[in-house]
């Protein structure tokens, strides 16, 4: 399961990958989280995109000291793919924030971002 962030009344281009940030269930959870929103068992919500932008700012800080590698399942797939599940790389935090305040400001001062 993932968790998908979206400014509101702005349709993502799925196809290029741009409208839109993903994450997992766990990492979102760790993202909303370090963002100061509520991390319930399902994690939706919306906000100002104002108001987030600064909130990721401030998380982006907080990041820092979180921001380490966290293990998962692994598992080996055909042609040698790797597949981490749940895991998260080192830096992750601080990119994805990154990613969200990037789309939180397309949304200017009046917009909403929301996720689900």
């Amino acid at each position: 399961m993932s968790v998908t962030f979206t400014v509101r009344g702005v349709t993502p281009d799925w196809d290029a990958g741009t409208g839109f940030v993903d994450a997992s269930n766990a990492n979102a959870r760790e993202l909303l989280a370090l963002l100061g929103e509520r991390t319930d068992d399902e994690p939706n919500g919306a906000r100002n995109c104002r108001a987030f932008v600064r909130a990721c700012d401030a998380a982006l800080v907080r990041a820092a000291k979180a921001d380490g590698t966290r293990l998962g399942s692994v598992a080996v797939g055909a042609g040698g793919c790797t597949v981490v599940d749940g895991g998260r790389v080192a830096g992750y935090l601080t990119r994805k924030l990154t990613s969200l305040r990037a789309l939180a400001a397309t949304g200017g001062d009046l917009g909403t971002i929301e996720w689900g």
